[in-house]
C-alpha cells in the first residue's frame, strides 16, 4: 500500500520527511481493494516484466532461477533485466537461487490478469520448453491441456501424465497421481 501511495504521488519524501494529504489517502485507499492496487502496480510494469510475472505466477509462489530460465527460454541476462522493475517495486523478492512473490496476493493479482485462454497458452508453451523436467512440464500441461491442438502432442502429453502418475503412485502420493489420470 505504501509503495502504491508513493508511486502515485499521494505521499512524497521531502526535506522535512514524508508528507501527505489525509484526504487524498482516504480517497486513494477508498477507491479500491488490495487486489486492485496490486493489479495496478503490475499493469504499470514494462510489458516484458509483466510477462515474466505472468509466467512465474503459473509456476508457483517461489520459482528457482533454473526453472524460470527453462520455462521462459530466457538467458540469465534477460531474466535479470526483466525482473528489475518488479524487484524495485517490491512485488517480488530475489534469493535462494530464484524469485518469489512478496505475498501470495501478488501472485493472485497477476493470475487475475490472465484470461483462461492466455493462461492455458502460457502453460503449454512453458511445458514444451521444460521437456527435460517432466514433473514440472506435466504440472504446466495439466493447467493448459485444453490449449493442445495437435493429436500427436495430446498423445505425448497423455503418456507423460501416465508416467508422472506412476511416479507419484510409487511414493504413495495417490491423490497427486489421480490428478494426472
Amino acid at each position: 500500500l505504501v509503495n502504491a501511495l508513493r508511486a502515485q504521488g499521494v505521499i512524497t519524501l521531502g526535506e522535512q520527511g514524508w508528507q501527505w494529504d489525509t484526504a487524498q489517502i482516504r480517497h486513494f485507499v477508498g477507491s479500491g481493494n488490495v487486489q486492485d492496487l496490486l493489479s495496478a502496480r503490475v499493469a504499470a510494469l514494462p510489458a516484458a516484466s509483466r510477462e515474466l510475472l505472468e509466467r512465474m505466477s503459473c509456476l508457483g509462489g517461489t520459482v528457482d532461477r533454473a526453472v524460470l530460465r527453462a520455462a521462459t527460454g530466457l538467458s540469465d541476462a534477460e531474466l535479470l533485466e526483466r525482473q528489475l522493475a518488479p524487484l524495485e517495486d517490491g512485488l517480488v523478492l530475489a534469493g535462494h537461487g530464484g524469485l518469489q512473490f512478496r505475498h501470495d496476493r501478488v501472485q493472485q493479482a497477476v493470475l487475475a490478469t490472465l484470461d483462461d485462454d492466455r493462461r492455458a497458452t502460457l502453460q503449454v508453451n512453458m511445458a514444451r520448453r521444460m521437456s527435460d523436467m517432466p514433473m514440472l512440464a506435466a504440472q504446466q500441461y495439466l493447467g493448459g491441456v485444453r490449449a493442445l491442438q495437435e493429436l500427436h502432442e495430446q498423445c505425448s502429453v497423455a503418456r507423460l501424465f501416465q508416467d508422472v502418475a506412476a511416479q507419484y503412485s510409487n511414493v504413495a502420493s495417490y491423490a497427486l497421481a489421480q490428478s494426472y489420470l
